[in-house]
């Protein structure tokens, strides 16, 4: 059994992402377009986060879901987009127990109804024990639901990504840069020697070993000459 966490709105740390110097042609670019919805659309931030319970900061949020749900031309949509775990044609939509839909990539926390075998289940990411068994049996059965509903969630998400290597790593293969087609040319020629070079060397080799014989037998014949006694 897991205990239901408190879930707390970090107001601060939105406020200094949003005030922040990196997000100051961003900000501009809101106020000059949403100054007059812009306690609106905070309100709607801040009840997404606490439905969903994540720290999400502001520009994040909106360029993903404000934006993308009003059609709103967004200047600074990022690569993130085009992520190839997270990018489907249709966002999962979950039903929850209390009654509305959810549009998240994973399970939201929240108690939510799964329909398996032409059945509804219900799953919950916590629940607290009880003093009856039965009630803590049937707790156990709904955070297993919701368990494997994130690991059938992943799963989809692992393929996805597997294939999108597959189809970088297949569309790589063949694609010849530079510097392979340099390399197909040696780096370092070796210098070829002339049959008539070699010819040469070897004459010069003679005639130096010739001389340097020719110095050590006038040695040998000065050191065994005797000099005349006074």
């Amino acid at each position: 059994m897991t205990s239901e966490k408190h879930f707390v709105l970090d107001k601060t740390l939105f406020k200094e992402d949003f005030y922040s110097t990196c997000n100051s042609t961003k900000r501009i670019w809101f106020f000059q377009n949403f100054l007059e919805h812009r306690s609106e659309i905070q309100q709607q931030f801040y009840n997404f986060i606490e439905l969903h319970k994540i720290q999400i900061l502001f520009f994040d949020w909106f360029e993903l879901y404000y934006a993308s749900e009003h059609h709103i031309p967004y200047l600074f949509a990022s690569i993130k987009h085009a992520c190839p775990v997270t990018s489907r044609s249709k966002t999962f939509i979950w039903n929850l127990t209390s009654g509305p839909t959810v549009e998240s990539e994973h399970p939201p926390l929240r108690n939510i109804q799964i329909t398996h075998n032409n059945q509804t289940v219900e799953a919950a990411p916590y629940k607290l024990s009880t003093d009856d068994a039965l009630s803590n049996t049937k707790h156990i059965i709904n955070q297993n639901n919701f368990t494997n509903t994130n690991l059938n969630t992943l799963g989809k998400q692992l393929t996805q990504l597997e294939k999108q290597i597959q189809r970088t790593t297949i569309s790589s293969v063949g694609i010849k840069t530079s510097t392979d087609l340099k390399l197909k040319n040696p780096v370092f020629k070796p210098y070829q020697i002339t049959k008539t070079s070699q010819t040469q060397i070897q004459e010069n080799q003679t005639d130096f070993l010739r001389a340097i014989k020719t110095h050590l037998q006038h040695l040998d014949n000065s050191s065994l000459t005797v000099p005349d006694t006074p």
